[in-house]
């Protein structure tokens, strides 16, 4: 899906420790967390998010 989508940002599949999850308040899965480029979280999203809702919020995002 991430090459589908184009995706050429970081991208958090695996956080073994739990270091990640407990900076962003991850307590359950699945879950997006979109960063803005000043590294601030700028919308998340509990549960599953569609291609077509996930390209949305993210051309949304970078205007």
């Amino acid at each position: 899906m991430l090459e589908d989508l184009k995706v050429d940002k970081p991208v958090i599949l695996s956080d073994p420790y739990g270091k990640a999850g407990k900076e962003y308040g991850v307590y359950g899965l699945p879950m997006t967390v979109f960063i803005g480029a000043d590294g601030k979280v700028k919308e998340i999203v509990k549960g599953e998010l569609t291609g077509k809702a996930l390209k949305e919020k993210a051309a949304k995002l970078l205007k």
